[in-house]
Parts: C-alpha cells; structure tokens; sequence
C-alpha cells in the first residue's frame, strides 16, 4: 500500500508492491524484465524457466532436463540468457529460435549464482565453487576474469566506467573488478554473505548483507614465561 516498516518500528513512504504471480513452485530463484511488461522466471530445482506475460499469464518457457536453474540475464535483441547449475552452464534463447539443446557456454564450476550483460553484448557471470567471475563474448567464448579465495561469487553488478561489483560468500566482500581482472576491495563487513547489490546513481552502491555474522578464528595459543616464586618463613 506504498508503506513501509522500518526495524525501528517507525513507518515510512515506500513503493508500491503489486502481486502479479503466486504460483504453486516453492521457491523463485531470479526474476528477468523482457520486452514490454514480459518477466522470466528461473524456478530453481524444478529447471523451468517460466513466462509472465502483460496480461499475467504465465506459461513454461524453457526447460532443463537436469540441473537448478538460478539466474536470468536479458540481451540486445531481447536474447535471454539461462543460468544453470551443477554444473554450471549458460544457455541463450533467442525469440526467434527454438528451445536450445546444448549449452551456449559450459563453465569450470558448480554454481551460476548471477549473470548481467553489458552495453557491449559481454556477458558476465558468478559463479561458485569455486568462487569466480567469468567474462563471455557473444560467440560464447568465456574466460575466467577473477577469482578470489570464497567459495563463490554471489552478486554481479554493472559498474559505470565499465567492469563490475562483484560480492561474495564467505568473507562478505564487495569487490570492484575492472575489465583486465584487477580486483579492489570496497567494503569488507563483519557478515558472511553480500546477498544483493543495486547501483542506484553512479556513485551508490546499494549492498545487502545476510544477517549472519562471519566466525572468528580462534585466538592464537598464548607462550606463558616461566615464573619462579620465592617464599620466606618467619619463624
């Protein structure tokens, strides 16, 4: 109804939120706005891909036979890009073309978690275990542009003077990555997981962190100097 609550309990001016579909999958993993008021939905485990039209209805866009589709991305000419995982593999639906039968990319790892393509048709992808940002040009050639020590890759964002943001699981890292792979640290948080990012202008980068905080390592052992204690009597 255009309100919030915020967690202080004080109630603020917020967006709008209409329903447009409750179906019966258990979960959404990643939604995808295509042409007009079109969203593609990946459905996780199930491996479907589903399309919500202007007038809200839905029907089964695209289907895996084995794998969890994860993440969406929308091209130049309305090109959809499937993320699938285990293992991770990239498929592109073109409108006018059938349902793909192989992989338009095949990737070095598990997990396709986010994927976003550039104004230069580049498409980039996260990925997990291991923990890597891959780079793949239109004719589906892909290469690994980073990769850091967390498992994986969970957010890709656009950045303004090219390359991307990039977060990830296990230290809660934000990460600009230019593109020849340079990495810089923006933000190294006290959580273990960068869940969501959104740039909101060129100069904000809006970051949400999971909840859970990240665990210490044990202290180191402490080396005690030997003490020597001396005792009088009186008699």
């Amino acid at each position: 109804d255009g309100v919030s609550v915020r967690a202080d309990g004080e109630l603020e001016l917020a967006r709008r939120l209409d329903v447009r579909f409750q179906g019966e999958n258990p979960r959404i993993w990643a939604a995808a706005a295509g042409p007009g008021e079109v969203v593609y939905l990946a459905t996780g485990e199930e491996g479907a891909v589903l399309r919500l039209d202007a007038s809200d209805t839905v029907s089964e866009y695209f289907k895996v036979d084995s794998g969890v589709v994860q993440a969406l991305a929308v091209g130049p000419g309305d090109t959809l890009y499937v993320g699938v995982s285990q293992p991770a593999r990239i498929y592109q639906i073109t409108p006018a073309a059938s349902s793909p039968g192989e992989p338009w990319a095949e990737l070095d790892a598990s997990y396709v978690w986010d994927m976003k393509v550039d104004r230069d048709g580049l498409l980039w992808v996260g990925t997990g275990e291991p923990g890597a940002l891959w780079r793949i040009d239109p004719a589906g050639q892909s290469e690994s542009v980073y990769a850091g020590e967390d498992a994986h890759v969970r957010t890709v964002t656009l950045a303004p003077g090219g390359g991307v943001f990039v977060g990830t699981s296990g230290q809660g890292l934000v990460l600009q990555v230019d593109a020849a792979g340079s990495a810089f640290v923006l933000l190294d948080s006290d959580r273990s997981e960068e869940h969501t990012s959104e740039l909101q202008s060129r100069r904000n980068l809006v970051c949400r962190l999971l909840l859970e905080k990240k665990k210490s390592p044990p202290p180191p052992p402490t080396r005690h100097s030997p003490t020597t204690s001396f005792y009088t009597k009186s008699p």
